[in-house]
């Protein structure tokens, strides 16, 4: 076997133990901040995509009781050594245990909070087998029956990878609306008393809370987002995805984001925040990425851009202010 074949290999089983990992219960900031750094080399992102649709596989697999037998006969006879060699067995393998808990656990309803602080973000895997990706800042509660399954975004932003089951609806309450999906890929970002959904895979309802406007539910498909208010829903435009959703990976993609909003983005992460305080820039865009949490790079840039200069106050605040000389 050549070195390079080695290396492929590592490669495979470190993307199938981050893919267990995320699977299995709650990650923490820390161990997301190092999936990040991982997942930056392509051979890594693309062995864990790889690895992940197996993951997804094996999850309808273990729903057919042949294959489940099969799996469980697999495993008997696998040695510690080989299950290693063998991801997919073995994630198939845990869902199907997984399933005869969840079968015995879904009789008493169950209601857990979540939450990440500013600057944290936390993957929850929930018992469904729905994954839950929390931005910073951002709160959660998650209530399941039998017949139901329901999360109440309190605050904040998150993403949603909703396992299918035609007999468990899933909604989620974001204030302003109620989203539904049946196995589908959606990210909500509640804004005080609005919410911007944006549907990324699958097809999702939104019904408004309050609805004066006459728009009262609509329905999204892939790239479809919307923001609702307590006036209704608003119209659906076309979403840049994998801008939208890049704070998942651990860096933020501003794509022609309007100066205001781009601060607002990056004060998401940061205990001291930026001021803005030019009025008349707020409306230019801006474009380039930059990790999570990291002001000063954001400070760096709009400053050689525009014509600002960052005052640092006593506080621990950054004001960005117009600068005479360049103006």
């Amino acid at each position: 076997m050549t070195m390079g074949r080695e290396e492929d290999r590592k490669i495979e089983e470190e993307a199938a133990y981050w893919v267990t990992r995320f699977n299995s219960r709650v990650a923490d900031n820390g161990e997301l901040q190092k999936f990040f750094e991982w997942k930056k080399d392509p051979h890594h992102a693309a062995a864990y995509e790889r690895a992940d649709k197996h993951w997804r596989v094996s999850q309808e697999l273990g729903k057919d009781p042949e294959i489940a037998r099969l799996i469980d006969r697999t495993l008997d006879e696998t040695s510690p050594r080989s299950v290693i060699r063998r991801p997919v067995l073995w994630m198939a393998g845990a869902v199907m245990a997984g399933a005869v808990a969840l079968g015995a656990f879904l009789l008493w309803p169950l209601s857990i909070h979540y939450e990440t602080g500013v600057g944290e973000q936390r993957l929850v895997r929930l018992d469904d087998g729905t994954s839950l990706h929390l931005d910073s800042g951002s709160a959660v509660d998650v209530r399941f029956t039998a017949g139901h399954r329901r999360v109440s975004l309190i605050s904040g932003r998150a993403l949603f990878d909703v396992a299918h089951d035609k007999n468990r609806p899933f909604d989620v309450d974001a204030g302003a609306a109620t989203v539904r999906a049946l196995g589908t890929r959606f990210e909500i970002d509640r804004q005080r008393a609005d919410a911007r959904i944006l549907l990324i895979e699958g097809k999702v309802k939104v019904d408004a809370a309050e609805c004066s406007t006459g728009a009262c539910t609509d329905h999204l498909l892939p790239g479809d987002m919307m923001m609702a208010s307590e006036a209704g829903l608003g119209a659906k435009e076309r979403g840049n995805v994998q801008a939208i959703t890049s704070w998942t990976s651990g860096r933020l993609q501003f794509t022609g984001r309007a100066l205001a909003d781009a601060v607002d983005e990056v004060n998401r992460y940061c205990k001291l925040p930026i001021i803005l305080d030019a009025p008349t820039l707020s409306d230019e865009r801006v474009n380039g990425g930059f990790a999570l949490g990291d002001r000063d790079a954001f400070i760096r840039a709009v400053t050689a851009l525009y014509p600002l200069r960052a005052l640092h106050e006593d506080n621990g605040t950054i004001r960005l202010v117009l600068d005479p000389a360049r103006s």
